[in-house]
């Protein structure tokens, strides 16, 4: 489900294809979500599950996500998808505009050319209870955030360029937590999604808001009956040594991820990994933890 304008739309979250019940329903829109581009595979199979659910009408089915983005023509070329939506990138724009919606068709929400964008809703954490029976996701405490979007770095093997654009700001954490909360409760530790936040020019601020957020150093959290526990800050994607080690000479010799080379066989990619491992482990002190932890004022980061 997400927030849309005044009221919210009821939505049914499916996770894999053994549901039966869902073909016997006349759905409005499915949105296929996709993640990695090496699973090409398993995500035609889903889109033609969707398209299946859907009855054939390919016009209900919405493809997004990752590998929709970094492979964008190949699903558009797929001919037996004609008709599928596939979006590219962050639903950044006005509902209608992300969505590619058909005025003309009448399609609902096809007149939300200046609604908040869909990236700046508060998504429903409650959908994850449709699937609590087959699956918990192991992170199921903890409020999702993005303090920024894009990079500053233009990485060849990376794709949040083309996935998220050049860096910037999102939406105030602050106002992000606690309407979490005002809707689904409130949540024990704060994931930080951004691909390169401590590269943010606001990124002092942002520390101050997750700390002003109830996240200082030592903080814990109490549900009724429980004993307190730590809340913990998780930067998920990592952070960017180059930038939080500016002043340390240590970090220019961290060495650059491995990739092996067709010619190379086993046992010399193991060596070679052994070697990198063994380096890594002299170069930790560059990644300064503690000090993070002690100057930021956070609570437990990782």
């Amino acid at each position: 489900m997400r927030w849309c304008k005044s009221s919210p739309i009821p939505l049914r979250f499916i996770k894999g294809d053994k549901d039966r019940s869902i073909h016997n329903v006349s759905w409005d829109r499915i949105y296929v979500t996709t993640l990695f581009s090496f699973e090409w595979k398993e995500i035609s199979k889903s889109i033609d599950h969707a398209i299946n659910i859907a009855k054939g009408d390919t016009t209900k089915v919405f493809v997004g996500g990752i590998a929709a983005s970094l492979m964008h023509e190949r699903f558009l070329a797929e001919l037996r998808w004609r008709g599928v939506r596939v979006i590219s990138g962050l639903l950044s724009n006005a509902p209608a505009i992300a969505l590619q919606l058909d005025d003309f068709a009448e399609e609902f929400y096809s007149d939300d050319m200046t609604g908040t964008p869909i990236e700046d809703l508060v998504p429903d954490y409650s959908i994850l209870n449709q699937i609590a029976d087959d699956y918990v996701y192991p992170v199921h405490d903890a409020y999702f955030a993005y303090a920024s979007r894009g990079c500053v770095r233009k990485c060849h093997f990376c794709g949040v360029p083309k996935l998220e654009g050049e860096q910037r700001d999102a939406q105030s954490i602050t106002s992000l937590i606690k309407a979490i909360a005002e809707r689904h409760g409130e949540k024990r530790d704060l994931m930080l999604m951004d691909n390169n936040v401590v590269a943010s020019a606001n990124y002092k601020n942002i520390i101050a808001e997750i700390r002003d957020s109830g996240f200082e150093k030592g903080a814990t959290f109490r549900r009724p009956g429980r004993p307190a526990a730590l809340r913990r800050v998780d930067f998920n994607q990592g952070v960017d040594a180059r930038i939080l080690c500016k002043d340390s000479p240590a970090v220019n010799r961290i060495l650059s991820y491995y990739v092996p080379l067709p010619h190379e066989k086993e046992a010399e990619i193991w060596k070679i990994m052994k070697i990198r491992l063994q380096e890594s482990r002299k170069l930790s002190v560059v990644i300064p933890e503690d000090e993070l932890v002690e100057d930021a004022g956070l609570a437990e980061v990782s």
